[in-house]
This record gives C-alpha cells, structure tokens and sequence, in this order.
C-alpha cells in the first residue's frame, strides 16, 4: 500500500481529465476523502473481537472502489519475505448501489447449469424370441394326399398303384399343388420349374407316389395341343421303372392306344415332338422282356417313330452288355435267363410279316446276342488247354 500523503491522491477520485463528478450524476452528495487515512483507521473493536465496524461510503464510485480493491498483494511484487506472517484484510461491508444492485439481479436471473445424469450402465439386449416352427400345413398336406391318391386311383382303376411307393410329400406344397392342378400348368417351362422345386433334376429310381401323380397329370394331354413335352417326359425318367413297372407298362399302354386311334381315325400324319419320343424310347428299354414282350413288340407298328425303332433294337446288345456285367461270373445263370427273353423278343419281331428294315435289323440283332449268350455261358470258366508243342507251330520237314 502507498505511503504517499493523502493530499497526493485526492486527484484519484476525478475522471481521467481531473474535473470532479457531478453530485447529481452520482445521485449522492460527493464529499472528498483520502482512501489512506480511511483505510488506516480501521481497527478492531476493544474487546477483541473479530468484527469490524461497518463502513458507510454513500459517496464513493463503485468503478474507483472495484480498482482500489483489485491491486495486486505486496508478497506477489516481492515486497515481503516469505517469513512474514500474512496480513488479515479487515472486512469492510459495503452497501450496494443501483449499479450493483442491477448486476446482481442480472445475475440472479441465469438459471444455474442442471447436474448432469450418471450414465447407467447399459443393460444386455434382450434375446430375440425363436422363431416358432409351423411346420407343414396340416390341412394342406392333407388335401395335397388326396389328390395325389386320386390321379393314381383314375389312371389305375384295378388300384395296382393302391399301397406303391413313398407317400411323403416335398417340402414345396405350393409347387406340388401346381403340379398336381387340374388343368394342369399351361407352359411347359413353368411345369418343369415347378417340377425342380419339388425334386432336384438329377433325380432318379424315384419311388416318391406324389412324384407318380404329377408325371400321370403333367401327361394327360400327350399329343394333343396343349401337351407338355419336356416336363412330363423328366417326370417318368424320375420314376424307379423297378418299383413303379406296372405303372410304366400303363404309361406305355396309354400312349400305344393314342397312337393307334390317331393312325385310324385322323388323315394327318402325327408328329410328336422329340420329348414324346424320348418318352416312348425310355418306356420300351425300361420296361423287362419277360413281362411286357407283346407290349414291347406293339412298339414296333408305331409308325410315327419312323427309323427310330431300328435305333431301339441296334442298341439292344450293348445295353444288355452293361446290364448283366454286374452279375458275371457268380451269376451269369440269372444274366443267361434276361438274355433268353430278350432273345425271344427279337425273333417276335423278325417275323417275315413285318416292316422289312425292322425285320432285317431284328436278325442281325439275333446274331449278335447269341455270341453275348455263349460268351456269359463261358464266364468263369478255366481257358482251354492250349496246342501241343506248347502253342509252337510245327516246322516244315525237309
């Protein structure tokens, strides 16, 4: 604090170009007074009390006061030591003025910052229901078997078909039930993709007796215009021609009399389309000699087949190779056996009554089945004793 004399500082309650206030601009009578002299005649009160005698200053600028009060302290200019024991500042009370009482009541209207909530802790989802399996539709299913049992009951009044095969659905019943509507699907392609969704197309020896519905109404209308080709000729090929021959041989049956009615009754020459008749090819090599050989020889006045009814009998020998190669040597009996009906089939049609280039390849293939016939009989058979001499020829003599 300075040491100057009051009379030096009376200059520091003007305004920066030394004229004095006005009194009414202060709203107070301005009396000068020495800050020093004030200040030093501060004391406790005698008893030895911690109070202070409250100070009055009507008279005194707030701005003035504020800069006196916030001087820096005499330790941070360095002007005493650190032993010095620190100085208690008496509190003086100092009534507000308008200035003041304005900045307070600005003050007063901020809202005070709200606490922030605690962050909880975030509690584990919760899991996800399992979906519930419905499982296949009971009524629908249900409905689906009946029609699959009726198609069957109509192309088979004598109920051969009544107990065959697998009676369990695919899984795609809305597939199935296209399959199975009556009429059936009018484009072949949406048929066989329809076909597919029930059963991969690799599917083969079939006993599945919805699969047997679908290939008899996918069938219905062989021939005529509104016929499905492709997607009825795979649905057969799916079919196991062991668990399913009678229906097969039916198949066949069908399509013989369709044929036969058509060459009597209509002037125009049928033309079936290549599916068909990979669909008859199929039926004739699937079905066995032994049960169905007039079924098989009627296969030969369809005319409609043209030269690929020679192609059926060349290929005779060569599958019958590959059907009884699994049964030699331990079973070449059972192998002599199919190859005898075979046999008999082809001298049925080698009659001399018949088409002639039938009737010639027929022969040939007679030929060519007996040497398979006496090769099966010497299966598993020792070789024969070779020449004398050890198989050397003999020199010329002289």
């Amino acid at each position: 604090m300075s040491s100057e004399p009051a009379s030096a500082k009376g200059s520091a309650t003007g305004t920066r170009d030394g004229t004095q206030p006005k009194p009414d601009a202060l709203d107070c009578d301005y009396q000068p007074f020495q800050l020093d002299d004030l200040l030093c005649g501060l004391e406790p009160l005698p008893d030895g009390g911690d109070q202070f005698t409250t100070l009055h200053l009507p008279s005194l600028e707030p701005a003035l006061l504020l800069a006196e009060i916030a001087q820096p302290s005499p330790i941070n200019d360095g002007g005493w030591t650190a032993e010095a024991a620190p100085v208690e500042t008496p509190a003086v009370a100092i009534a507000p003025t308008e200035a003041m009482g304005d900045a307070l009541a600005t003050m007063a209207e901020i809202p005070a910052p709200e606490p922030e909530p605690e962050p909880q802790a975030e509690s584990a989802p919760k899991p996800e229901p399992a979906p519930v399996d419905q499982g296949v539709d009971q009524g629908e299913a249900a409905e689906l078997t009946a029609m699959v049992d009726a198609l069957i009951a109509a192309c088979h009044p004598l109920g051969l078909a009544g107990t065959k095969g697998d009676a369990q659905l695919p899984e795609q019943l809305d597939a199935l039930a296209i399959l199975l509507s009556d009429p059936p699907p009018a484009q072949d392609f949406a048929a066989l993709d329809a076909l597919y969704a029930c059963w991969p197309k690799t599917t083969q020896n079939s006993s599945s007796r919805a699969l047997l519905a679908v290939a008899h109404n996918l069938s219905r209308n062989f021939g005529l215009p509104d016929k499905l080709p492709m997607s009825s000729s795979k649905a057969w090929h799916m079919l196991s021609p062991v668990v399913f021959e009678d229906e097969l041989a039916q198949r066949l049956i069908d399509v013989g009399t369709f044929i036969a009615d058509w060459q009597k009754t209509q002037r125009t020459f049928l033309i079936l389309e290549f599916n068909e008749v990979e669909l008859i090819e199929y039926l004739f090599e699937a079905l066995d000699p032994a049960s169905h050989a007039d079924l098989l020889v009627g296969v030969m006045n369809f005319k409609v087949l043209s030269n690929r009814r020679m192609g059926l009998l060349r290929r005779i020998p060569n599958r019958l190779k590959r059907q009884i190669q699994p049964l030699l040597p331990e079973r070449k009996e059972e192998a002599l056996v199919i190859l005898a009906h075979t046999k008999a089939l082809l001298e049925q049609v080698a009659t001399p009554t018949g088409f002639a280039p039938i009737v010639d390849t027929a022969g040939k293939m007679l030929e060519e089945l007996d040497k398979l016939m006496k090769a099966t009989a010497a299966a598993g058979a020792p070789p024969p004793p070779g020449p004398p001499g050890g198989g050397l020829a003999l020199g010329r003599m002289g």
